[in-house]
């Protein structure tokens, strides 16, 4: 299937992986069995953790997609993550040989393994900038170049372990633009570490923050369809959408319950933060 008909149909399968207190008893048969493995082993460990526990797990598999199983379990272990089975060998369409050895390119969004035709490379998730060309050359023993619109290296497939497409689609898709906020804010020079909460109460929201006089209690949302946030509405009062969703904030502003939300982009809602420190100077 193409990016785009994958981005659709994760919009109806994205429920299984927002609420981990809630039962699966409406999901059809054939989603449990898809998806059985991936609940159990992420989300059941998830709502059994603690809080720091659930931030350094989440995080990872946010910024971990891939690597070796040394690397990963060496990134476990520093960060402080609990052991789950979100990882899986790395799937044969996700590498290609060059010279003797096989060898994958992270995207350069998300880093998780580009989907391979051919010689030509594409990130799974449609947003994420266009489509890489490898550069066969004679054989020397080093990495093959890649060609595309950003700086993209191969790295050896030899022991290589990938977030399962799940779990990559439903964590650490939505969970680059929570992060990238989290660090922005993080470098704000009147903002203190403490002042930021990461999936408070274990994700009821994504982010609180307080910036000056004012709380920000913060729910980002990254979905092809702005029905499917209306259908579950955010329990935070910021709803915050990627920059490239922008054309979703009107839509949202209409249909989300007046007065109860108020929904930007991410560059408006960083323009927001910024004056409520300007006026607490």
């Amino acid at each position: 299937m193409t990016g785009e008909a994958i981005e659709y149909g994760s919009d109806y399968s994205e429920a299984l992986f927002e609420n981990h207190e809630a039962g699966i008893d409406w999901v059809p048969r054939w989603a449990q069995q898809t998806f059985e493995k991936v609940e159990r082993s992420v989300y059941l460990v998830l709502s059994s953790a603690g809080q720091n526990e659930y931030v350094a797990t989440r995080q990872m598999l946010i910024e971990v997609p891939a690597g070796t199983v040394e690397q990963v379990s060496d990134e476990m272990h520093e960060r402080g993550a609990l052991h789950t089975e979100a990882y899986e060998p790395l799937p044969p369409d996700r590498q290609f040989v060059s010279g003797q050895n096989a060898w994958y390119v992270p995207c350069p969004v998300c880093l998780w393994p580009m989907h391979v035709r051919g010689s030509l490379l594409a990130c799974r998730y449609p947003q994420h900038v266009g489509q890489f060309t490898i550069i066969q050359e004679h054989d020397t023993g080093g990495a093959p170049r890649v060609r595309g619109p950003l700086p993209a290296l191969a790295v050896h497939a030899a022991e290589a372990v990938c977030l399962h497409e799940a779990v990559w689609r439903y964590i650490t898709v939505p969970g680059i633009t929570e992060v990238s906020l989290m660090g922005w804010l993080a470098e704000q020079a009147d903002i203190d570490g403490d002042a930021i909460t990461k999936w408070p109460h274990k994700d009821r929201w994504d982010i609180s923050v307080r910036a000056g006089n004012s709380v920000f209690e913060v729910d980002l949302k990254d979905t092809r369809s702005p029905s499917q946030i209306v259908a579950r509405p955010p329990r935070a009062r910021h709803v915050v959408v990627p920059d490239y969703r922008s054309w979703q904030v009107a839509q949202l502003r209409r249909s989300l319950p007046t007065g109860r939300y108020e929904v930007r982009t991410v560059r408006a809602f960083k323009t927001l933060v910024g004056k409520a420190l300007k006026e607490a100077q």
